[in-house]
């Protein structure tokens, strides 16, 4: 069995060092710096009550309005007012691509879907090359939350709702900036992917980190690949003065997706239009194919 292989199976994660080098971290940091920072001149709209209820609402919105649009979807393509639509949807995008704050923690999701130096990170080759090692087939790319100083994240497996991609998808975080035990680095109980549900719940209940936990002290442009199935969380930030700037992707194999998904080139992978693709077909098969 190849090393990597064997690796992942013995303890469901592998350590990829060095996939980004220093200029493309910085390149990726000072994007990320400017899209923080604009977010910061809006942040009292952040923290106005019910926001995140709000959010939810307006997406859920967007699956009656998509069921509304369907008959004629085909036919609105080369309205004029079709662009109108479109720089609508793009907005939602931007929306969900918003910082985030909970629990102290900035964060940006979805940043791939607006952002190119977030796609080049998420496509780098040497994450590619592993991942399609691990599926047996090319990847997509469907997730990415970009980090600025993150809060402790508690002992937990990674669960999500009922797309296809939830199923079978691999995590991966990408350092962007050196790793100790005092700006909260990330921890995995090695092998756990391999123990049965109760005792991956029994892990998740204890205090964080649980026993076993294993710090993974990463340099800058390191990655790690984590199963889907494998307890991790984060120590605390003890150095409340430092950042823990990263970037957390999510892939899946080609074959786990829907037929109908949208796909854009990925090195030499493909990332999902957005995750929105669930949400409103419609609106993002139109979105692809202005």
């Amino acid at each position: 069995m190849p090393p990597l292989l064997a690796s992942w199976d013995r303890d469901g994660y592998v350590e990829l060092p060095a996939v980004l080098t220093a200029a493309e971290v910085a390149a990726l940091n000072e994007r990320l710096a400017e899209r923080f920072a604009r977010a910061a001149r809006r942040a009292h709209l952040t923290s106005l009550p019910g926001l995140r209820e709000l959010r939810r609402a307006a997406i859920g919105g967007f699956k009656l309005r998509d069921r509304l649009l369907a008959p004629w979807a085909e036919r609105a393509r080369d309205r004029p007012w079709t662009a109108a639509l479109i720089r609508l949807e793009r907005a939602r995008a931007e929306l969900v691509s918003a910082v985030l704050r909970e629990d102290g923690a900035d964060r940006m999701v979805m940043g791939y879907l607006t952002d190119e130096r977030v796609r080049a990170a998420a496509g780098s080759p040497r994450v590619l090359e592993a991942l399609t090692e691990l599926f047996g087939e090319r990847p997509v790319l469907f997730f990415t939350t970009s980090f600025r100083t993150g809060g402790q994240s508690e002992t937990h497996v990674d669960s999500f709702g009922e797309d296809p991609c939830d199923a079978s998808f691999v995590g991966a975080s990408i350092a962007l900036e050196d790793f100790d035990i005092a700006n909260g680095p990330l921890f995995v109980v090695p092998g756990s992917h391999r123990l049965d549900a109760r005792e991956r719940e029994r892990l998740t209940s204890l205090p964080t980190p649980p026993p076993g936990a294993v710090p993974l002290l990463t340099r800058s442009g390191d990655a790690v690949l984590w199963h889907r199935d494998l307890v991790h969380g984060s120590f605390p930030r003890l150095d409340r003065a430092r950042s823990r700037r990263s970037l957390a992707c999510h892939y899946a194999p080609r074959s786990a997706l829907p037929r109908r998904a949208r796909l854009r080139p990925l090195g030499t992978a493909w990332y999902r239009l957005d995750r929105l693709a669930a949400e409103s077909p419609t609106l993002t098969r139109l979105l692809a194919e202005r």
